[in-house]
């Protein structure tokens, strides 16, 4: 049997769904007012969302094949360059590209805003 890891990639649409979820129901901010702070934020959350998913896929594969695993911490202070580095890694940049775009935001704006 094969042991495949899959990756959890959602598309634009799911993604504006996220992010509209997070603007509505993450406490920070009112869902009437939704300017680039709350974009950020909200953004930020979906992306959260889609690490844990794939670390979790990451770790069952792992464990189903019994392998060694070292681990490494890396402190990033920069947030904006931290939301666009895990979008990157996530191979995700398109879909967070044109979600933001559909909400009238540009994805770039959005993530130096911090």
């Amino acid at each position: 049997a094969t042991t495949s890891l899959s990756s959890f990639a959602p598309d634009a649409t799911s993604i504006v769904s996220s992010i509209k979820y997070h603007a509505e129901f993450t406490p920070l901010f009112s869902p009437e007012k939704f300017e680039i702070p709350q974009a950020y934020i909200a953004t930020a959350q979906t992306v959260r969302d889609a690490l844990i998913i794939n670390w979790n896929a990451t770790y069952e594969y792992y464990e189903k094949l019994n392998v060694k695993q070292a681990y490494y911490l890396s402190m990033e202070f920069l947030q904006g360059r931290a939301l666009l580095n895990a979008i990157g890694n996530l191979e995700l940049t398109g879909p967070y590209a044109e979600a933001l775009s559909q909400l009238g935001y540009k994805l770039e704006n959005v993530a130096h805003q911090v």
